[in-house]
């Protein structure tokens, strides 16, 4: 299943998404699953303000993993309540 139909199976849309699906970055730059460039002009909920990819808060962040990780599986969950339960009764 690809990022933007998982997204769109499993994910409330409670604001309005740009029709992309990013896979990586650097600083202000990132690129899409067709391997276009942007600009990354925009901010987000729970976002960082270094950019993507920064090297310190990527060490920060692992460091941070390795001594208490926290899993958020969102996708994971309602993947595998659809599939083993029949879809989302709490609708």
């Amino acid at each position: 299943m690809s990022i933007k139909s998982t997204d769109n199976q499993y994910i409330a849309h409670t604001y309005k998404r740009f029709d992309i699906a990013v896979v990586k970055g650097s600083g202000a730059l990132c690129w899409d699953d067709n391997g276009k460039k942007y600009i990354d002009m925009t901010s987000g909920i729970g976002v960082n303000a270094f950019g993507y990819s920064d090297p310190l808060w990527a060490q920060a962040v692992a460091e941070q993993a390795f001594r208490l990780g926290v899993n958020v599986i969102y996708y994971a969950f309602e993947e595998y309540y659809s599939r083993h339960y029949g879809g989302d009764d709490r609708k």
